[in-house]
Order: C-alpha cells, then sequence, then structure tokens
C-alpha cells in the first residue's frame, strides 16, 4: 500500500538527520548527480577515482552494492565499507539504528 513500516519511517529519519545519508542522496530518485570520494577505493582503482552519487530508487534489487562489488549487503556497505564515515555517518549506529536504516532504504 506505500506506506513504511515503523522500522523504515525510524530508518527515514536516520537517512534525513542523524546519517547524513540526504545531503548526496536528494530528490526524486535520491541522488545529486555529483562525484565524491567516499573512501571505497580499491587497489585497482586510479588514485584520484571519485564516485557518482548512485540513485536509490529500487536499491532492493540492485545487490551485490559499491562500484565493485564487494558488499553482498547493504548492512556491508556501512559496516565494513565505511570505516571512516565518508559514505554517511554511519559508525556510531547502534545495530537497530542500521536495521532502520536498511529498512528504509529497501523501501524505496
Amino acid at each position: 500500500d506505500g506506506k513504511l513500516t515503523p522500522e523504515a519511517t525510524a530508518g527515514k529519519a536516520i537517512f534525513e538527520g542523524k546519517g547524513g545519508c540526504a545531503s548526496c542522496h536528494t530528490g526524486k530518485l535520491y541522488t545529486d548527480m555529483k562525484a565524491y570520494d567516499v573512501g571505497t577505493r580499491n587497489e585497482y582503482d586510479k588514485p584520484d577515482n571519485t564516485f557518482y552519487t548512485p540513485k536509490l530508487t529500487e536499491l532492493y534489487r540492485t545487490a551485490p552494492f559499491l562500484h565493485d562489488g564487494r558488499a553482498a549487503t547493504l548492512e556491508e556497505v556501512f559496516t565494513k565499507s565505511n570505516p571512516k564515515d565518508q559514505h554517511g555517518a554511519t559508525s556510531k549506529l547502534t545495530p537497530k539504528e542500521l536495521a532502520d536504516l536498511v529498512a528504509y532504504l529497501k523501501s524505496l
């Protein structure tokens, strides 16, 4: 019916606030179409590689994640591939907050 679950509603608040996601993932498709260094370069990428903010619509069906597919789940994007909070302020999220954020992202 298009309504958010209570978890996704809590996740939306994190997305728009504490997580800092909405500063880059904006607009109808959740992208500002700009390139950033989000700390996900690997040994095969050029040293000056930046990555364009991906759209988040239908994110639930686009795994694996990140430019090189290293994150099998959305949780891995924020836990294993974001050690310096360059890809959203996620290191200080509680497990519940992270689960809520992921529930919201999967609803888009």
